[in-house]
């Protein structure tokens, strides 16, 4: 939350348009396609294990 008031700072917008800035900034969409891919590994380990 912290984040998106100080991108609301940042960028002198309303909390609509923070929230859109930073979830659609380049190092989230790698941090997002990051965490997707550990999640996929580990719901494939766990079905391998089943």
């Amino acid at each position: 939350m912290e984040a998106l008031f100080v991108t609301m700072g940042l960028l002198d917008c309303d909390l609509a348009e923070a929230q859109r800035a930073f979830f659609s900034a380049p190092c989230r969409d790698a941090e997002r396609r990051f965490h997707n891919d550990a999640l996929d590994l580990l719901a494939k380990d766990a079905a391998d294990d089943a």
